[in-house]
This record gives C-alpha cells, structure tokens and sequence, in this order.
C-alpha cells in the first residue's frame, strides 16, 4: 500500500466507528483516537491502531478524518497539544456538524497551519457507511481529488460540490430536513392510516407503491425549477391548497396532531399569499428562497 491508505479517523461514537470499520474492511491502515479509549477495543480487535493522543493520531496519516460532537469539540481536538504543527501537509476532512460560520473558521485555521481542508455532510445512518448507495457530501479544497478513492470506501455514491466547504453544509442541512422530514412524514401518516383500520404492514406497501409517483414528482419538478415552467398542468398551489386543507380538517378533527401535514398547508398558503397560487407547487421552492432574500 502506498502513504495514502494510511488514514485517521478522530472521534468513535456510533458514526465514527462505522466509518473507521468500512476503512479497514477495505484493507486501509487505520489510526484511531477518542476521548474515552474503550471505545476504540473493537476497532483494534479488527486491525486498527488506537492511539492516546490526538497528536499521536493526525502524525500517522496524511488523511485525517474527524467526526466528532460539533464543531465546538473537533476545534478542540485541532487545537489540543502539538497537533496544530503537525496540520503541515494533511487534509482534514470534517465531517463533525457545524454553522456556515464554523466551518469557515475551521477552514482557515487548518490553512494557517499549512493544512487543506474539506467538509462533509453524511446522508445515512451508521448501518448504511461502506455501502454503495450510501452518500457523503463533500466540499472544499481540491485534495480531496488525491483521496477520493479511499473516501469511497465510507460512501460509494459520494458527491464533491466545489471548492466552498459551505456548500457541503448547505446540502447537508437541506438534505437532512429532507430526508428526517419524509421519514416523519411517513411515521405521522401512518398513524392516520391506523385509525382508518390500516396496519403497519399494509401502509407501508401502500407508501412504497405512492414513493414512485414522488420520484417522478422530483424528476418533473426540478425540471421545472431549473426551466422557471410553473404554469400549473399538474398541480397548481392553489388546487393542491383546496385539497389538503379539506385533509387537515378532516384530520383535526379526529383529535390527531398532524403538525407535519399543518406545516404544509401553511407553507402553501404562503407561496399562494406571494402570488404564487396558479403555479405549479414547484414554485415552492422560488418563494422559499425569495422570502430568505427579503428578510
């Protein structure tokens, strides 16, 4: 193996531990480090080496890998005695949850000490790192090209977005609402579905068969936000208001806290408030962002 399959992984919560077993699984030398070191007994009963001290990890790899509390701790461990010396030539990949701000800070702080840095966002659970449709966002300097393989190992359908590491944590938190939101969504469904008399096991056949129709509705409406077509044909805003709103009474009055599908409606009835109410609800997403340009 040549110098790049040396990596380290700071940090060994359920994450961290996931992503330092799919690099040696994939037969990379691993150098581990947490605050708490038992946690690290696994990992070096399958082939990785704990080390004591943050210094001790960031001098064995020119791949340093942190995935931490917050930002608020991997600056901590980046700051902790001798590492910021030893940042000369490493690429910091921190995939720890942090602001625009932070990530930002981070980045010139791994800079000033001669270091490159990329930020990453992980769209998965612990049980999906190391499978090919897992996915990590990335975003930062251009080394990351020198180690994409090896980060491929964590995340077979990973993306670069660019030189500007804000850009992972944009994705990372629209992703994230995205992907939380359209589970919630089916759990709060579901528990309408059992007061109708649906079981867990009939809904969640009835869901997968609708979640192709969503797919669709993706395909077709990012061609419409990417083209500015939102002349309606489909579903205007204001047809898709009439309709849910009837839904959300009907589940009112059940006594069923649908604050999901509340939060919806509300969305709608802003975009239809804009002016937006005979577009197609792809619109949507121009009236969200517009409101963030008029705040």
């Amino acid at each position: 193996m040549n110098s790049s399959s040396n990596v380290t992984v700071l940090g060994l919560g359920s994450m961290g531990s996931a992503l330092a077993r799919a690099l040696v699984a994939r037969g990379h030398r691993v150098t581990v480090w947490n605050r708490s070191p038992e946690r690290a007994a696994a990992l070096v009963a399958l082939g990785a080496k704990a080390v004591a001290t943050p210094a001790e990890a960031v001098a064995a790899s020119p791949l340093v890998v942190a995935c931490l509390l917050d930002y608020d701790a991997a600056d901590a461990v980046l700051g902790a005695a001798g590492v910021p010396a030893l940042l000369q030539g490493k690429l910091v990949v921190q995939l720890s949850t942090g602001s625009p701000e932070q990530v930002l800070a981070q980045q010139a702080m791994v800079h000033a000490r001669g270091g490159r840095f990329v930020a990453g966002g992980i769209m998965a659970y612990p049980r999906s790192i190391g499978r090919p449709n897992c996915m990590i966002v990335y975003a930062g300097d251009a080394e990351y090209a020198q180690h994409e393989r090896t980060l491929a190992c964590l995340a077979g359908s990973s993306q670069f977005l660019g030189a500007n590491p804000v850009a992972a944590v944009g994705a990372y938190f629209a992703l994230s609402t995205y992907m939380i939101g359209a589970l919630g969504l089916f759990f709060e469904t579901a528990g309408v579905a059992r007061h109708y008399g649906i079981s867990i096991d009939q809904y969640y056949l009835l869901a997968r068969l609708t979640t192709d129709e969503v797919v669709e509705g993706l395909r077709d409406g990012a061609h419409r936000v990417a083209t500015g077509n939102f002349d309606g044909k489909l579903a205007s805003i204001d047809l898709t208001i009439a309709g849910m709103d009837e839904v959300r009474r009907t589940f009112v009055a059940t006594g069923m806290p649908v604050k999901m599908l509340e939060g919806l409606v509300d969305a709608l009835k802003l975009a239809a408030a804009a002016g937006a109410g005979e577009s197609d609800i792809a619109r949507l997403t121009e009236t969200v962002f517009a409101q963030a340009r008029q705040s």
